[in-house]
């Protein structure tokens, strides 16, 4: 009776084994690179669009402005819980340009940690308030470095 039941608790172990590294293999990283036809995408906006929750964005050295023409912040996350970094190891190296016209980072209707590591937030602007970064109160803010 013993063998049968060590025989049950192995499967059952596998099968929840099996489950985790199906979880954890659905998020993705995501590359970012204004000037590297490599990377998945050219500007962080397209990547965060891209995304979905746990993925990981990694956004490579350069001066970023995305589309100046478009209205708003530079990169808007709504309603998703992704970590976004800097692959370069000093945040001078990634620049969020909002060039004086508009926010640099809006983060809103999240849940759980949403990281935002490296980046060095350069001449953001809005009317109201937040010109660099405009968050939700509700989000947990780890890993925050600038």
């Amino acid at each position: 009776m013993s063998d049968q039941r060590f025989r049950i608790r192995q499967k059952i172990s596998t099968s929840v084994l099996i489950a985790t590294l199906a979880v954890a293999a659905h998020a993705d990283v995501i590359t970012v690179d204004d000037d590297d036809p490599a990377a998945d995408f050219a500007t962080i906006q397209d990547a965060v669009d891209a995304a979905s929750d746990g993925d990981r964005i990694e956004v490579g050295p350069g001066y970023y402005v995305e589309n100046p023409q478009v209205d708003g912040p530079l990169v808007k996350v709504d309603g998703k819980s992704i970590d976004i970094f800097a692959t370069a190891v000093d945040p001078a190296n990634t620049i969020l340009a909002g060039q004086g016209v508009r926010r640099c980072v809006q983060w809103t209707s999240a849940g759980g940690d949403c990281p935002l590591r490296g980046f060095t937030l350069d001449s953001g602007r809005s009317a109201v308030e937040g010109g660099g970064i405009l968050i939700d109160p509700a989000l947990v803010l780890a890993g925050w470095e600038f």
